[in-house]
């Protein structure tokens, strides 16, 4: 068969594809086969079909074929890759689709997917740079900016993060996660006005929000602005009742205040549980002393540091709210 016939089947193929058409475009794909077996890239496009129609063996034995006749292609590695990773051979996919990049070193979607399997297996660094090359490829892919911003967080790289956060909402300004979080990395560098813009633009956007509110308060919170701050956490508070995290924030403000027994009131349900809320506890602590219920602090923490939920670091916050306690 003349090579023009060849590509009239793969054009023919294809177009069975774009139609769904899959169990007509493997027979077509077939015959190209027959016509030229050494044909890689249609071994590849049977080993996708397999695996769409759910035939894992074919699938995987067409890939192989593919990667045999030319190790370079890197749809084939990508294709396996994912097999591979739907099957749960995740050590094997994470090969594939290394081996995917190394073929195709500019396609950012190779970059994306193999960054979120890193990232599943707990490889963060890794993962951070497939991310980071994912944008290197393609500036405007929200997922990888958002997803790397996400980790410079977790890395306490809070500049970095803000970068991102900020990145994304030059794509999507409407986007509410990126603005929740670019807020909370604003206020977490002290750019307290930038931090104030950024929540009260959102709120905008999205009035029916309780987290840019809670957010909101603690911004006007920090700048002493306690009016402000008690006003936008009261409007929290009636979007999203009984959410712990929103009543300590409205307790860390009433305390601010001065409003001890207030403040206690709203922290007692979470204290008086057979496990007591770690931040409603510290939270407590803080101005224990003020009230006279050092005893009561000082009993809630040790009784919060025999937890074996707790990290490392929150036992160490845990000792260190027990050594000030003891210094007032």
């Amino acid at each position: 068969m003349a090579q023009e016939q060849v590509e009239q089947l793969k054009q023919e193929a294809d177009n069975l594809l774009d139609e769904g058409k899959f169990t007509e475009a493997v027979v077509v794909f077939n015959k190209v086969l027959d016509a030229d077996p050494n044909q890689d890239e249609a071994l590849a496009m049977l080993g996708a079909i397999y695996g769409e129609l759910g035939d894992i063996p074919k699938a995987v034995e067409s890939l192989q074929k593919a990667i045999e006749i030319n190790a370079s292609n890197a749809d084939a590695w990508l294709t396996l890759g994912m097999i591979q990773q739907k099957t749960g051979e995740e050590t094997q996919a994470l090969n594939s689709y290394r081996k995917a990049s190394k073929h195709a070193p500019d396609d950012a979607e190779i970059y994306f997917i193999l960054g979120n399997l890193l990232l599943k297996n707990g490889q963060q660094q890794e993962a951070l740079s497939s991310f980071l090359e994912t944008v290197r490829y393609n500036p405007k892919h929200v997922k990888a900016i958002f997803t790397a911003a996400c980790l410079f967080h977790k890395n306490n790289d809070f500049n970095n993060a803000t970068k991102g956060f900020q990145a994304v909402i030059d794509l999507e300004p409407d986007n509410l996660e990126a603005l929740r979080r670019l807020s909370n990395m604003l206020l977490k560098l002290d750019r307290l006005d930038e931090a104030e813009q950024t929540s009260v633009a959102a709120i905008k956007l999205y009035p029916e929000d309780p987290w840019l509110h809670a957010r909101l308060a603690s911004v006007y919170a920090t700048q002493n602005k306690l009016p402000e701050a008690l006003e936008s956490i009261k409007q929290a508070r009636a979007l999203e009742a009984d959410s712990d995290e929103i009543e300590q924030r409205y307790a860390d403000i009433l305390a601010k205040q001065n409003k001890h027994e207030e403040a206690l009131n709203i922290l007692r349900p979470m204290l008086d549980r057979d496990e007591p809320a770690f931040a409603a506890v510290m939270n407590f602590a803080q101005f224990a002393s003020d009230m006279g219920r050092k005893d009561e602090a000082e009993a809630l923490l040790e009784k919060l540091k025999q937890s074996d939920e707790l990290t490392d670091i929150q036992k160490e916050h845990v000792t260190q709210a027990q050594a000030q306690l003891k210094t007032h």
